[in-house]
């Protein structure tokens, strides 16, 4: 097992493995509930939805996978192309995926339909990680370079950029109330940003 996060309910945990599969338990007993294997190829990044009712994951050849994870049924198969995922998130009304993959573009996609609702394409910028603020208006996108930027996901338009001293940022995250961003670079610097400027 090499990758296991909690529901936000608490109620359910997921853990990626070895074996290529993803495997869903009940929290409280322990007991298995389903074991979810269709994508074969090695997980690297999942998320439940903020109603954790859906989980989402990515494997490291650019297939994201939409679960239902009460009855264990996958709602889309999506691809974003060949290269590994490197983050995944939720919006956080659950209704769009953000995922990128070491590649200049970071995608948005409807969790009901699995259509791609929008590209965020970054000349001269490979993308590690990106995240959602909080109230859904922005997102955070880490490059290769250390630099973070933020867009307004409605015009996609950029508002502003962070510059780190270290290449690479494996990943960030809002916190609760939007008012900063924590990132992690290739040395496992945390750093705290202040998202306002």
């Amino acid at each position: 097992m090499f990758i296991i996060t909690y529901s936000p309910d608490g109620k359910m945990a997921a853990s990626g493995s070895d074996d290529r599969t993803i495997r869903l338990w009940d929290a409280n007993t322990g007991k298995l509930k389903h074991t979810l294997d269709q994508t074969k190829k090695q997980i690297v990044s999942f998320a439940f939805s903020p109603d954790s009712k859906t989980l989402v994951y990515g494997d490291v050849h650019g297939s994201i996978l939409i679960y239902d994870v009460n009855i264990g049924k996958m709602l889309h198969h999506l691809s974003q192309g060949k290269k590994s995922i490197s983050s995944i998130n939720f919006s956080p009304d659950g209704k769009t995926v953000l995922t990128t993959d070491k590649t200049t573009a970071v995608l948005m996609w409807d969790v009901e339909t699995g259509v791609l609702k929008q590209n965020i394409k970054h000349a001269g910028q490979i993308i590690l990680a990106a995240d959602f603020s909080p109230d859904g208006k922005t997102i955070a996108v880490g490059s290769h370079t250390g630099t973070i930027m933020l867009y307004d996901i409605e015009t996609t338009a950029w508002i502003h950029s962070f510059r780190t001293n270290v290449n690479n940022l494996r990943e960030i995250a809002f916190a609760a109330n939007g008012g900063v961003i924590v990132s992690r670079d290739i040395l496992d610097d945390i750093m705290l940003w202040n998202a306002g400027r």
